[in-house]
């Protein structure tokens, strides 16, 4: 799989839980959400970027793609409870991956021939 891939994956888990978060009510007004939605976003920007079609920006990538699954796991266990800690603390994790993710894709330029 390539850098792009994982960010299509993660793309799809994310908005899917986040839609899930607006349908349940459990986080209405949270900012993390708006936080959620901005990421999404930004990985749509950048999921075409030639970096990520290499070996190096898939391992920049997976990062991210683990939050979102990470993410996705605690959002299922919190539905079952009340307890959005942990759910919480996967949202702003998983925004933080893809900050880094952005700004380690800043510095890098890639030629291809």
């Amino acid at each position: 799989m390539t850098g792009k891939d994982y960010i299509i994956e993660a793309i799809g888990i994310a908005e899917k839980v986040s839609s899930e978060c607006e349908a349940s009510g459990k986080l209405e007004g949270n900012a993390l959400l708006e936080k959620m939605a901005g990421a999404c976003k930004d990985l749509g920007q950048i999921k075409n970027k030639p970096s990520l079609r290499t070996r190096d920006g898939a391992d920049r990538a997976y990062p991210v793609l683990e939050m979102a699954q990470k993410l996705e796991e605690d959002w299922e266990d919190a539905m079952d409870g009340d307890d959005l800690g942990e759910a919480d603390e996967s949202m702003e994790a998983f925004a933080g991956a893809v900050e880094a993710l952005i700004n380690a894709l800043k510095s890098k330029t890639v030629v291809m021939t």
